[in-house]
């Protein structure tokens, strides 16, 4: 996991989250949104820690939202659960109004179900080997979050974006829908089929065709 991407997201977002869990010297830090372990570097007091480490200005600084404490009881920091469900990242992602949207998909039962996270939150882990996804449900409130794996362990958790708050989040389902029907036209488009012929029948010209072949490009004459 990279901690200098922890860092980064923080700085942006402008909030700081500093949590411990029940006493524990390992902090876990992020902007609220999502939280990563941060057992390889110091553990810091407060935030001004923070700010002085890492080289926010004072004028900076007053522009951050920033709370330090425990862990809420919801969150589980075990690195494993039983009841803990493994969930498969999609290629495809949405970029809308300045957020990039990744998908997980998850099972429960025979039903699969689907869960939002911002892009920009699995920075840490971008290059991580061993690399796994779960989902978990908060406890008492039974919502789900992401957790990230390096191995065996749990490095990060991450929230999902709740897409009923963000604007015109209608308009994100029309254009997605007009998306898909656009792509599946191409795809089925017979001027497409024309083109994929051509393209495998002139690549079996052999060298002797290929020789004779006029380019499309004059050319040069030499300067005398």
């Amino acid at each position: 996991m990279k901690y200098s991407k922890v860092i980064g997201i923080v700085k942006k977002s402008k909030r700081l989250y500093i949590l411990t869990e029940g006493g524990s010297l390992v902090q876990w830090m992020g902007d609220g949104g999502c939280l990563w372990c941060m057992a390889g570097t110091p553990p810091l007091e407060n935030a001004g820690e923070f700010f002085t480490l890492y080289d926010v200005s004072d004028k900076a600084e007053k522009n951050f939202y920033t709370e330090t404490g425990e862990l809420p009881p919801v969150l589980d920091t075990a690195n494993r659960t039983e009841e803990e469900l493994e969930a498969e990242m999609m290629t495809v992602t949405v970029g809308w109004y300045n957020t990039v949207l990744r998908c997980f998909r998850y099972r429960v039962g025979d039903s699969v179900k689907h869960l939002f996270v911002r892009d920009a939150y699995l920075e840490p882990v971008r290059d991580a080997e061993y690399l796994s996804y779960t989902v978990r449900e908060a406890k008492t409130t039974g919502l789900p979050y992401l957790c990230a794996k390096e191995g065996f362990e749990l490095v990060g958790i991450i929230l999902p974006i709740d897409l009923e708050e963000y604007p015109s989040t209608g308009e994100l389902k029309n254009e997605l829908e007009e998306f898909a029907f656009a792509m599946e036209a191409e795809l089925n488009n017979p001027r497409r089929a024309r083109a994929a012929e051509g393209a495998e029948r002139n690549c079996r010209l052999t060298a002797e065709e290929d020789g004779s072949q006029e380019s499309i490009f004059p050319l040069q004459e030499e300067e005398a």
